[in-house]
């Protein structure tokens, strides 16, 4: 095998290998930074547990995701670079087989992948939890919970592989021109500012929906933790040794409702009962219920990323063989703070593209100047020729300016 053959061989093998394993990193790094994100309930993870409220537990459904992402992601790779590829078989065994049009495809393939992989990424992340959350029968607000998180990590993950190919594009772009050194120019040329917008606004996405994530987070679980003790304090006021099932009717009317929405539940067995008729006990309520009862003392938690939880005690009547759960189910949702996390980060979002338009204008500004100086020397132009041109900028511009 020749030099050549293997370094074709490596571009191949560095494009395929930079796609799955920042895939694998981010999904490892998912696994442990959703739950904190989406306030999963504690101990809620366990594999045990898992197992009585889903038929695929956390773990197999990012391997479920990851390997179906990475699969398609690779078999769409495998078709935007398809001439790219095929330019590169040829360059390494017979060069006098590479035609011209083929060579202008390959660059104009090699400017434009890096966007369609970005693109790319987020219909296919989109597509699969779709897909996942069809299979798991998942609410609409817990889908758009994921969604918004996957949407933003894993368009960074994208534009950062793209990155990282487009130091092997390069190396293909500048192998066209040993073959064919005329200039392939493109009917649609990309703006300065533009890139800038596609390739930072992401970051600040994930930056700022993180953020407002956890700080929903903490006040959702302060709002729950305050709700949990107002009623444990109610419930330490009654005595329940002497009740029957009949009595508990009047033991409703003692407890005053910090909520017009918060309603009282009572599950005998598997079975349950709840004081609204169009309000029901999910089976992973009543399941933490009776898993993690003693270790929460007598907090509950509703389903993965589901804003409601619930206080619970357990009594023993006089007439039933085995004690019961009573309790009151609430939810945590704070409807303003919502609204000001929403808000907050649509208006950020919005002054940081500005600024960022602003600012990219500004440094576009020198390069354009640049360019058109060193267009009117390439024409032999005198008079750009003895003009001196002053310097605008302290940066690496700077030295372009000095040898102009």
């Amino acid at each position: 095998m020749n030099k050549q053959e293997t370094n074709v061989k490596r571009i191949k093998f560095n494009i395929y290998a930079k796609i799955i394993v920042l895939e694998v990193v981010v999904l490892c790094i998912m696994r442990f930074f959703v739950p904190v994100l989406l306030n999963y309930p504690p101990m809620s993870e366990e594999s045990v547990f898992q197992s009585q409220i889903e038929p695929i537990s956390h773990t197999a459904q990012y391997i479920l995701l990851g390997t179906t992402g990475i699969i398609a992601y690779i078999l769409c790779l495998s078709i935007f670079c398809s001439k790219i590829f095929k330019y590169l078989d040829l360059y390494a065994k017979d060069k006098s087989r590479i035609s011209k049009k083929l060579i202008e495809k390959v660059r104009q393939d090699c400017f434009s992948i890096p966007r369609k992989i970005v693109i790319v990424q987020v219909v296919l992340i989109i597509l699969v939890l779709f897909m996942l959350f069809f299979m798991m029968n998942a609410s609409i607000q817990i889908c758009f919970k994921f969604l918004l998180i996957y949407f933003t990590f894993f368009t960074v993950i994208a534009i950062i592989s793209s990155i990282l190919i487009k130091q092997d594009l390069d190396v293909i772009i500048k192998s066209t021109y040993n073959i064919d050194k005329d200039y392939s120019d493109f009917k649609k040329a990309s703006k300065f500012s533009m890139n800038l917008l596609f390739n930072l606004v992401p970051f600040f996405l994930v930056i700022i929906i993180t953020i407002s994530l956890l700080g929903y987070a903490k006040v959702s679980s302060s709002i729950g933790e305050g709700t949990y003790n107002y009623y444990k304090l109610q419930f330490e006021k009654i005595d329940f040794s002497n009740l029957s099932l009949k009595d508990l009717p009047k033991v409703f009317s003692e407890i005053t409702k910090k909520s017009e929405n918060d309603y009282f539940f009572m599950i005998v067995g598997d079975k349950y009962y709840t004081t609204t008729q169009n309000k029901s006990l999910s089976d992973f309520f009543i399941t933490y219920i009776h898993t993690y009862y003693d270790q929460t003392n007598g907090r509950a938690y509703e389903y993965y990323g589901v804003e409601e939880e619930g206080y619970v005690q357990k009594i023993q009547l006089t007439d039933l063989d085995d004690p019961i759960y009573i309790g009151y189910k609430y939810s945590t949702t704070n409807t303003e703070t919502s609204t000001f996390f929403i808000s907050l980060s649509v208006v950020a979002i919005i002054i940081y593209i500005i600024i960022l338009l602003v600012w990219s204008k500004g440094i576009s500004q020198n390069l354009v100047d640049v360019t058109n100086n060193l267009v009117q020397i390439s024409k032999g132009k005198n008079d750009i020729l003895n003009k001196v041109l002053p310097v605008t900028s302290t940066d690496e511009l700077r030295r372009a300016y000095s040898c102009i």
